[in-house]
């Protein structure tokens, strides 16, 4: 039978239904690649159950939604210019395809003083001298944003840039580039991927913009609205532009955590020794809460426990020394393919440095510790900085700082391996390590135009076709 939902996208002239086809069978159609239905999560829609598919076709023009996750820290000058100027080549693709694309802004700060958390942001920064940037001639670096204002003024910079509004090239590139120029003065701890989920929540900042799509807190990927963003008939593509690596831990969204002790806390309200969040079933499963609280916190007392739930401040380089305390990268993929009927409609691009592995082929980290006094070299700027090899870092475990990957004309780029991570996941635009054979990234000299062009090509393969077989509800 059709599917009440995409009847109401065809009363909206977006889709039709063809009907009901047994699982496996071949239509002849073509289409995308990827199984039907999504992997739910705590705001996502059913997952796929092998039943019956549905043959979907559309009437309108392929669209796709773009979220932008940019990186407003201090040394993000020159990658948000690049990142700026560059668009033109990607809006050209788009309009080949013939794609009715939208986007948005979030920015990677999501520090509890911070009252734009995940928020699309629409606030450009300010055209005066930066003093976190320095441009080629070694002044303090002006972002590009004098004409920006006046869009401010006059109301007329949107958080979502809709294509269709502004049919000028010119004049998308001027929103596009006020839209991503956020300026360097965000948080030093990039959390892109925490700002993404809240970003694209139903219980996040939002919500609004995805209409009725968001039901009782949840997202449904199958609803028959029509929102001004994630719209359900539209692909998602999801970049991430940052010069450092991702640092979401669970205490930045507790209500998202798999943890029970950073969900709930330590508070053990009935005296029997283990916190009561470890009574929570969709958590611990079966095991008692005795035996979940062992597995997830050993013979640490709840207080201590707890405290992994945040990456302590103290320090530069906790990101990497506590990764394992870290928001695992998993739960993102997961929570990106619940957006979508279809894992193929999801793009995820990481614009970012890759991971160093040493000689032998182990992937580096860095751990608590002093590098030791033979490991340390001068680099090109008289700084001591600690060697990355076999000897220096054996089974790929460094001692000591966080080194950069590369060093370019705007200054170190630090390992992105957790934005690259969900990328691959998802068959995005990644880069597993440096040198790689078709490896694009930050380290590359001007890689914008390399990275906007893949991001196009991996967007051309996610848009579905003219008709499309999916899972039926």
């Amino acid at each position: 039978m059709i599917d009440p939902h995409l009847v109401r996208l065809l009363a909206a002239g977006l889709l039709f239904t063809v009907g009901c086809i047994p699982a496996g069978s071949n239509n002849g159609s073509g289409g995308s690649g990827g199984s039907g239905g999504v992997t739910g999560d705590q705001d996502g829609g059913p997952g796929a159950d092998g039943g019956p598919q549905e043959v979907v076709c559309r009437t309108g023009p392929a669209a796709l939604d773009l979220l932008l996750v940019v990186d407003n820290s201090g040394s993000m000058c020159e990658e948000q210019g690049a990142f700026a100027a560059q668009f033109a080549a990607l809006d050209t693709r788009l309009t080949e395809m013939g794609v009715d694309w939208r986007a948005a802004v979030v920015s990677t700060d999501i520090s509890p003083g911070n009252p734009d958390r995940g928020r699309f942001v629409a606030e450009p920064a300010l055209p005066v001298p930066s003093l976190n940037c320095v441009d080629p001639d070694g002044r303090p670096d002006i972002p590009d944003t004098e004409d920006c204002q006046a869009l401010v003024q006059e109301g007329a910079l949107s958080p979502i840039l809709d294509a269709r509004v502004l049919p000028d090239a010119e004049e998308r590139a001027r929103h596009y580039r006020c839209l991503v120029t956020l300026g360097t003065q965000g948080d030093g701890f990039e959390k892109g991927l925490e700002a993404m989920r809240i970003g694209l929540s139903c219980e996040g900042p939002n919500a609004e913009a995805f209409g009725d799509c968001c039901a009782d807190g949840r997202y449904d990927p199958r609803c028959g609205a029509t929102p001004d963003f994630l719209r359900p008939e539209a692909a998602l593509a999801v970049v991430l532009l940052s010069d450092e690596n991702d640092c979401a831990a669970p205490a930045d969204n507790p209500a998202r955590s798999r943890r029970a002790i950073c969900k709930y806390g330590p508070l053990d309200a009935d005296g029997d020794g283990i916190p009561d969040g470890f009574g929570d079933a969709e958590l611990c499963g079966d095991a008692t809460p005795a035996r979940c609280y062992a597995s997830e916190c050993g013979n640490l007392p709840p207080d201590e426990c707890a405290e992994r739930c945040e990456i302590p401040r103290t320090e530069n380089n906790a990101c990497e020394w506590f990764r394992d305390d870290l928001v695992p990268v998993e739960d993102y993929v997961a929570f990106l393919r619940s957006r979508k009927r279809s894992p193929a409609q999801v793009v995820v691009g990481a614009f970012a440095a890759p991971r160093l592995y040493t000689e032998g082929g182990f992937p580096v980290s860095h751990n608590p510790g002093v590098t030791s006094p033979e490991c340390l070299d001068d680099d090109d700027f008289g700084e001591r900085r600690g060697r990355i090899d076999d000897m220096c870092c054996p089974e790929g475990r460094c001692l000591g700082e966080v080194e950069p990957v590369c060093d370019t004309d705007g200054g170190a780029r630090f390992s992105g391996y957790r934005y690259h991570e969900v990328a691959a996941a998802l068959d995005g635009i990644a880069c597993e390590r440096v040198g790689d054979p078709g490896c694009v990234s930050l380290c590359d000299d001007d890689p914008m135009d390399d990275l906007y062009a893949a991001l196009a090509d991996r967007i051309e393969q996610a848009i579905p076709p003219p008709c499309e077989e999916m899972a039926a509800p």
